[in-house]
């Protein structure tokens, strides 16, 4: 009798490991996890997001450098046979598992970049662009760079020149970068969570948002990111523009210049020489003016 339950111990923990290995792999960052219950709970609530179908999730605390590995097993199960039956729901068991040598590494390194880039995989560096001494960008702003894909090409050549970053990111924020690049393992995905943000300010106070990452030589200027100096967004193209603009803290006047070199259409809703108001709907601009 011993021998038949040995044998079927050995066939359920067979079971249970052939299950681990061929289950989904996730991966969460959570910051506020410090306890076994809460890694537990996190990686419980990323497993049921993903569909309840169960898998192996790593949940890691970057600033405190810890790493938990749970394994959940799936909720729900279907019939076999020709008809599949409808899916039944089952207990759902929660197992923590040993944590390999590579993630633990791919931990550490990414918790040195964290740590000396400001409790951040990607750093925020605020450029003005007097400081990447481009002469082809002095006394341009954010819109004539939107518009001018050569001078977009030239600050994104510049972001990445080995120069200009020693100038801007300290030593241990590049090196910290380079670990997590140049690790042999991706197991998290933190290789594509790390790079650095250049938010390059033009003469006018507008501004755009450049990414580089290591395996790369040149930044890219981010979609989207184009701001006015109040931070208002900067539309790229006549494409579906849409919105309301305030002149309430800055003057629009570029902004409506924009939109016309654009070619949207812009109509004048009032008399005047400042822009209060730019409301976009279907592609087509309506501007609000004052007297001043």
């Amino acid at each position: 009798m011993r021998d038949v339950a040995f044998a079927v111990s050995v066939f359920l923990a067979g079971s249970f490991a052939s299950s681990v290995e061929a289950a989904t792999t996730y991966s969460i960052q959570c910051e506020s996890c410090q306890t076994d219950s809460q890694f537990r709970a996190k990686a419980r609530d990323l497993e049921s997001l993903n569909g309840g179908g169960g898998g192996n999730v790593y949940v890691y605390n970057l600033g405190a450098n810890v790493v938990q590995k749970w394994y959940i097993s799936p909720s729900s199960v279907g019939g076999g046979g020709m008809i599949p039956r409808a899916a039944s729901q089952v207990a759902v068991t929660t197992t923590q598992l040993p944590v390999g040598d590579a993630v633990r590494i791919e931990t550490q390194k990414a918790h040195n970049l964290y740590t000396t880039g400001g409790n951040s995989l990607g750093p925020i560096y605020n450029v003005p662009v007097g400081q990447l001494k481009l002469p082809a960008a002095d006394g341009m702003s954010t819109y004539d760079v939107l518009r001018d894909n050569n001078l977009k090409g030239q600050i994104e050549s510049k972001l990445g020149d080995i120069d200009v970053l020693n100038s801007m990111v300290s030593a241990k924020v590049l090196s910290s970068l380079m670990d997590v690049a140049q690790n042999a393992t991706n197991i998290l995905g933190l290789k594509q969570a790390s790079f650095l943000l250049f938010r390059v300010v033009m003469s006018d106070g507008t501004w755009m948002d450049y990414r580089l990452n290591m395996s790369e030589t040149t930044a890219d200027a981010q979609d989207e990111s184009a701001r006015t100096p109040t931070g208002q967004l900067i539309p790229a193209s006549p494409a579906n523009i849409q919105g309301r603009w305030s002149g309430e803290a800055e003057n629009l006047g570029p902004l409506v210049d924009h939109l016309a070199k654009l070619g949207v259409p812009v109509v004048d809703a009032s008399p005047g020489t400042y822009v209060t108001e730019v409301v976009c709907a279907s592609s087509k601009c309506t501007i609000r003016r004052i007297q001043r």
